[in-house]
């Protein structure tokens, strides 16, 4: 595979919870040529950690996703051009703009969000 941008929690089961993942999941991650994070998740997961909602320090997040060897993908203007015409079955902006910028690098979405495994954007399903 090519390269697969990761969902906020898939990144969360990689740093902290790797039993989460199944060996399938496993091998899509080893044998991609890169793995993304998306800056709006690492976003997103600060948000959560300051509502006291994540156990995970940024610091814990931020050192694990370098040390892990995962690729910061930027959000850019191409990416938030395609939010407008995106057709999400839920409100959720960080789901929002991971499917545009997945969408403008031409990768798929490896997640475990049922809504966006059933959208007709390209993903993977995490829950393998």
């Amino acid at each position: 595979m090519n390269s697969v941008l990761l969902d906020s929690h898939v990144l969360l089961w990689i740093l902290f919870k790797p039993e989460k993942l199944k060996s399938s999941v496993l091998e899509i991650i080893e044998t991609s040529n890169r793995c993304y994070v998306s800056t709006a998740s690492l976003w997103e997961l600060i948000l959560k950690y300051k509502k006291g909602k994540l156990d995970f320090t940024p610091k814990d997040i931020l050192s694990g996703y370098k040390d892990s060897g995962l690729t910061l993908l930027s959000i850019e203007e191409r990416h938030l051009e395609l939010l407008e015409d995106l057709g999400l079955p839920h409100k959720d902006p960080f789901d929002a703009l991971l499917i545009a910028q997945a969408t403008a690098e031409s990768m798929p979405l490896l997640t475990a969000d049922t809504l966006l495994i059933k959208s007709p954007y390209q993903t993977i399903d995490a829950r393998m």
